[in-house]
């Protein structure tokens, strides 16, 4: 029973987040609209399994946790964020001090991450990856440096830096796969959110 109240709040957030970073149509109710196109649209199917099999794991490895309320809240934030990142190419700025403010937050209550970790895990990962976006002029956008800061909060100095870690390396491994299948479009831009959410959801699961 716990098991499938675990999975039907993943099934409610996978729906949030359709319905905050899904685009908006004029003269329509947005929840109604979004929850309809849930059961339309491939992409969005897709992100409803997801989250309610990624917040089954969170359960099965957690249990009731603040440490699990605090991964399942940081994947809701993540996926919003790869949505926005392969659709529009940008990662808001509201989400991002939304989920500042969430990490803040939960470090109140969650007695497995100390604020000094999360702090420098926020501090030292954001601020290196701040520093390779100023460095390459763009090539790893800003959004991606908070972003990766705002998980820090959430994941602590370790983890956030095991996630960049493995977002860096997949990132690598995708981009040169579309250099060797691509002779034409060797500066194709590849969205880094997705490679930042796959590195959370190894680091934590």
């Amino acid at each position: 029973m716990e098991w499938f109240l675990a999975a039907l709040i993943g099934f409610a957030a996978g729906c949030i987040i359709i319905v905050f970073a899904g685009p908006k149509q004029d003269g329509e109710n947005v929840w109604k609209w979004h929850i309809v196109s849930c059961f339309k649209r491939m992409r969005n199917i897709l992100m409803v399994i997801f989250s309610t099999v990624v917040f089954s794991f969170l359960y099965h490895k957690y249990g009731w946790s603040w440490a699990a309320a605090s991964y399942g809240l940081l994947v809701v934030l993540l996926g919003t964020a790869v949505i926005f990142d392969i659709q529009q190419k940008i990662i808001p700025e509201r989400l991002i001090l939304g989920g500042i403010l969430l990490g803040t937050g939960l470090l109140f209550v969650n007695p497995e991450l100390t604020y000094i970790n999360a702090i420098l895990g926020a501090i030292v990962v954001g601020g290196a990856l701040w520093l390779v976006s100023v460095i390459s002029k763009g090539a790893l956008g800003l959004g991606d440096a908070k972003l990766m800061g705002c998980t820090g909060l959430f994941l602590g100095m370790e983890r956030n830096l095991s996630s960049l870690a493995i977002a860096v390396v997949l990132s690598g491994l995708v981009g040169a796969a579309l250099l060797i299948k691509s002779t034409t479009n060797k500066r194709r831009e590849i969205p880094f959110a997705p490679f930042i959410l796959a590195g959370v959801l190894i680091s934590i699961l």
